[in-house]
């Protein structure tokens, strides 16, 4: 490539003539916009073995070393095609991640207990919420120095004090850990039977019963049409080659999104 990183970015000149710069200044931000926010991206990279660990779940493990150490970025002149590139070796840890990814939500962050917590957070937060209270967060988040200070622990010495009034139900009940009552859930509901569910849920508590919808998510590479990410194989007797992710590997066609809808009584 050229003499530095900086100029590649930057798309200034090369002392390699065999190539635009300006082709691989492109795509070298594209590279890192995929690694910053993408299928593949740092984010996830570091939030499904951090909540693997402190659940004490299995789900979300990946081998991390593995999968950085076969990441490339990728150059195809012919094409004119810059991007995000594993060599094949690599390419079960791919795999591997990407179905943790579907596994954790599946199993962990669609589990009734988080999500029944979730619920009881939100009408927590929305109970306690007043012009004083938008008005400290409205400061919070327009100061740097104050962002720093915003925490949970405002939040929650707000829900102590509403407890202390008595004016907070919900926050009351999320303090004592008084979770909401489960009543079941529905996975890839069709039709009306959200509603009809609902009604019959509601007919045999007699009180009130709310749903949640949790989309379970698996990876939008292949809804890319495969173009994003590119796996790098060799051949006897010449150079590497940049294949279409379709064309080595049928992973990722045997997954789809789902649904998961959880009921609950919040009284």
């Amino acid at each position: 490539m050229c003499g530095s990183l900086f100029e590649v970015l930057e798309g200034k000149s090369s002392t390699r003539e065999s190539y635009d710069p300006k082709l691989i200044a492109d795509g070298i931000r594209s590279f890192f916009s995929i690694m910053i926010s993408g299928e593949i991206d740092v984010d996830k990279m570091d939030y499904l073995l951090r909540d693997s660990y402190f659940s004490g779940a299995k789900y979300g493990i990946y081998n991390l070393d593995h999968l950085l150490s076969t990441l490339r970025i990728g150059f195809n002149q012919e094409t004119k095609w810059v991007g995000l590139a594993i060599l094949e070796k690599g390419l079960v840890a791919l795999e591997d991640f990407v179905y943790s990814r579907f596994q954790i939500y599946q199993n962990m962050w669609s589990h009734k207990a988080v999500v029944g917590t979730k619920l009881l957070l939100a009408e927590a937060m929305r109970e306690s919420l007043s012009d004083n209270v938008v008005c400290d967060v409205k400061s919070y988040l327009s100061d740097e120095v104050k962002f720093t200070f915003f925490t949970d622990h405002y939040f929650l010495e707000k829900f102590r004090a509403n407890c202390m009034q008595k004016k907070s139900p919900a926050a009351e009940r999320f303090l004592f850990r008084s979770k909401y009552k489960y009543l079941g859930r529905l996975v890839n509901p069709q039709g009306d039977s959200i509603n009809e569910k609902l009604i019959e849920l509601r007919k045999l508590s007699e009180s009130t019963v709310v749903y949640r919808r949790i989309n379970i998510k698996f990876s939008k590479i292949h809804e890319r049409d495969f173009s994003s990410i590119k796996v790098i194989t060799h051949q006897h007797g010449k150079k590497r080659v940049l294949h279409q992710l379709n064309q080595v590997s049928d992973f990722f066609r045997k997954f789809d999104e789902g649904l998961i809808v959880n009921f609950y009584d919040i009284k």
